[in-house]
């Protein structure tokens, strides 16, 4: 693992090689196409924003690493020898090595623009052989071998023990949290009761519109549930109310307007009509 940082190194300066060689095989064949120049920097002008987000998504990938967990060595008994590694990384300089040494072989008079084109097309061709087409084989084959796939096993086991176990600890959390607010609200019933009974005998004694918004009992009702429990207990405690004032035989015609009479009392806001 110590070697890591390295093999990336050398493998985003091997990309940039290969992106190199992939243009300038793009501008020889325009240019054997009879393009001319402006034509192509116009195009190399559009074309470069999308391949440099194609590049740092692709490096982001290598650096940063899609996934955060990374898979064991014993998986990819193949790929990941440091031989095979280094192979991968130098695979455009490779490539474009053997391009070099085939211009030399097939001509005695060397020219500058041919090495350079045949040098580029043998980076892009040996690159793509080996990224594109046996990384991926080798990649599926080595999948297969007993070790790996026992690991890989392992590996997906314990990921979804895991799994389960932070599942039933919410689940655990969320069981608390309804039992301890089950045994909080029986709390404030128990605490708001007088209150309620209090309450209740306001709504029946008549007391309407403005007078209920500033009477003095009333408010002190609100500002005690609030105190208390904020919103959550005044709901309580103006529900619990209407419960009392049903057992002690609610005259029909009552509006309940403790939502109006509680307005601006903590967070308590009247619903607007």
């Amino acid at each position: 693992m110590q070697y890591s940082i390295y093999f990336k190194r050398f493998h985003f300066l091997n990309t940039l090689l290969f992106i190199l060689c992939i243009a300038g095989i793009a501008v020889q064949s325009l240019r054997q196409a009879g393009v001319d120049w402006w034509v192509i920097f116009s195009i190399s002008g559009y074309s470069s924003v999308t391949v440099i987000f194609f590049l740092c998504v692709y490096l982001f990938a290598i650096f940063r690493s899609v996934h955060s967990f990374i898979e064991p060595d014993i998986e990819h008994p193949v790929t990941c020898l440091k031989i095979y590694k280094v192979i991968y990384c130098f695979t455009p300089t490779l490539g474009f090595l053997t391009g070099v040494c085939a211009q030399i072989g097939l001509e005695e008079e060397l020219a500058l623009k041919a090495i350079i084109i045949n040098s580029a097309m043998g980076s892009f061709v040996v690159t793509m052989l080996f990224w594109v087409l046996l990384d991926p084989l080798i990649t599926i084959m080595e999948s297969y071998t007993p070790a790996s796939k026992a690991s890989r096993n392992a590996r997906i086991e314990k990921a979804k023990a895991e799994k389960e176990k932070v599942i039933n600890q919410r689940k655990q959390l969320l069981e608390d949290l309804a039992i301890k607010e089950k045994a909080e609200r029986q709390e404030q019933k128990l605490l708001l009761d007088n209150s309620a009974d209090e309450l209740s005998d306001l709504i029946l004694s008549g007391v309407r519109g403005s007078a209920g918004a500033s009477h003095p009992e009333i408010i002190n009702l609100g500002v005690k549930a609030w105190q208390l429990g904020g919103l959550k207990c005044m709901r309580l405690l103006r529900d619990m109310a209407w419960e009392k004032c049903n057992q002690k035989g609610l005259r029909p015609g009552i509006i309940d307007e403790v939502d109006y009479w509680w307005d601006g009392i903590g967070d308590w806001r009247a619903s607007s009509l």
